[in-house]
């Protein structure tokens, strides 16, 4: 699976520094200026998603939204300076995979996109096995 990450900001200094900070670490990025642009631009079947949660026009939570209501199975994990426990319990409920406050640790960082993407491939290979055993069984 290709390391894509999709990094969905509203401040510009913010996607410039985790695009170089993710490139550093071998990684792809896609950079976005907000949810919108995102949910237009982005090829969801690649990749992970580091979404800010507060951002003009609409926020994290609403693109969270508008993702189960694709079932998106794109792993997000929310970036936040604003956060609060009930916001992480919604964004989880929401179907996001973590939850990190900034400025983020790039140790913590780095290691919450491993797990996205590891998550990622499982859930490939579990969907990849089934659709196979459904043509056999068909057959």
């Amino acid at each position: 699976m290709r390391k894509i990450i999709h990094v969905v900001d509203d401040d510009a200094s913010v996607r410039a520094a985790t695009s170089f900070l993710l490139s550093s670490h071998g990684y792809s990025t896609r950079i976005y200026d907000g949810g919108r642009e995102f949910l237009r631009q982005a090829d969801l079947e690649v990749g992970c998603v580091l979404l800010d949660l507060r951002m003009a026009g609409m926020s994290g939570l609403e693109v969270l939204e508008a993702l189960q209501e694709r079932e998106s199975s794109a792993p997000v994990i929310i970036l936040t300076g604003h956060g609060d426990v009930a916001t992480a319990v919604r964004a989880l409920k929401l179907g996001a995979v973590d939850f990190i406050q900034k400025p983020y640790d790039e140790g913590d960082l780095i290691a919450a996109i491993e797990r996205a993407l590891a998550a990622r491939g499982r859930d490939a290979r579990r969907h990849e096995a089934k659709r196979v055993a459904v043509e056999q069984v068909e057959r």
